[in-house]
Parts: C-alpha cells; structure tokens; sequence
C-alpha cells in the first residue's frame, strides 16, 4: 500500500488565506479608526462644555457677590481685556478679567486663572436700557453660542 505524503499546503491556499486575512485586518482598523476619531470628538466636546461651565460659574460669582453685598457693578471693555468690576466704597475692585488676546480668564474671588482652549469669544453686555442685568455671549470654536442673562441689582 502506497501511503499519501502531506508536503504542505498549496500556493491558492497561501493567496486566500492572505486575502482574507486583509480585508479582515481592513475592517478591523476602520472600526478602531472610527472609534478613535468618534472618541476624539466627544473628548473636544467634553472640553469645551467644562470650559463654558467655568465661564458662566465664574460670572455667576461675581454676580451673586455684588448682589448679596450690594456693591455697585459696571463693565470695562477694551480691545485687549473686558472687566468685571465692584465698586465698595469708591473704590473699584477687579473681580474678573477675561484676557481676549492670551484666552484667559482670572477669577479674583478665587485666586485662579483658567486658559481657554476651546472658546472663541467671550462677550458680556449690559442688557438694553433696563440695567437690570447683563448678557453674556460664549461662542466656541466650532462656532456653537451660548447666551445666557444674568440679573445685577445695582447695575452702574
């Protein structure tokens, strides 16, 4: 009896094997791309809510400090910085300063400075002739708004 040699496998099988292989390893890193990409996404966005949180919490701040205290409260704007600022008892006190040209903002009530990597402008307005609050703007670098109204009882 003639017994069968196994001398291994053929060049077809080789080239399939190879092929499939391919296009799985294919698939699997479009799928692992995507959820990079995806993740990515998601981290910027998370980011970028911190940061608008940070900026209406510290207004909101300021805001409640003048208000339970009873301090006059003005805005100064210039093309470098816009200013939060109480007035006790003539004198003016600084109680937030947002730096337009570093992206900066430095909280006084709290000693911190926080650097914004995400926002694109910040804009804080009297709200019309009623000077009973201001406006505040957040626009994003992807160009998402965020307004929101804060009521100021002594308004200057």
């Amino acid at each position: 009896m003639k017994s069968k040699v196994n001398r291994g496998v053929t060049l077809v099988e080789v080239l399939a094997t190879i092929t499939i292989s391919g296009i799985l390893f294919a698939i699997i890193g479009t799928i692992i791309g995507t959820f990079n990409i995806s993740y990515e996404r998601s981290k910027t966005i998370r980011k970028m809510d911190n940061e608008i949180q940070y900026i209406e919490k510290a207004i909101s701040l300021c805001v409640e400090y003048s208000n339970i205290n009873g301090y006059g409260f003005y805005i100064e704007k210039n093309e470098e910085t816009i200013e939060i600022i109480n007035i006790i008892d003539e004198e003016h006190k600084t109680l937030l300063t947002y730096d337009i040209v570093n992206k900066k903002i430095d909280l006084a009530l709290s000693n911190s400075v926080e650097e914004l990597e995400y926002i694109k402008s910040i804009d804080i307005n009297i709200q019309d002739a009623s000077k009973t609050g201001i406006m505040v703007e957040i626009i994003t670098i992807e160009d998402v708004k965020k307004q929101s109204y804060h009521g100021v009882f002594n308004l200057r």
